[in-house]
């Protein structure tokens, strides 16, 4: 947006739309890894849940991404998080984790104003 558009960081406002939340997303030790080897903040965004065969990571999306933005110089004031879990609610979104892949997708976009 920077680059293309000459937008600044700090102008930028984002919304996290809805997605899978840290109870309901559940990964093995390999997603994990890959998160920690990318330089995420593990301790801020992965917390380990007890599960049947034993303790399972889960990964928050909602604030990797938000996390992201602010490095990226949007200002934390500038980000809202919808806070809908679509694992939760699949009735309402589409859930590939809870309904599969063929479930359809959710579109979001980026708007200038």
């Amino acid at each position: 947006m920077e680059n293309k558009y000459g937008c600044s960081a700090i102008d930028i406002k984002a919304i996290i739309a809805p997605g899978i939340s840290l109870d309901s997303f559940e990964v093995g030790d390999e997603v994990y890894q890959e998160f920690a080897n990318s330089g995420s903040a593990m301790e801020r965004i992965a917390k380990r849940y007890p599960a049947p065969q034993g303790e399972k990571w889960h990964i928050d999306l909602w604030e990797a991404n938000r996390l992201q933005l602010i490095e990226a110089g949007v200002k934390e004031e500038n980000i809202q998080v919808a806070g809908i879990c679509t694992y939760k609610c699949h009735n309402e979104f589409f859930s590939a984790r809870r309904l599969g892949i063929a479930s359809g997708r959710i579109f979001n976009g980026i708007m200038l104003i």
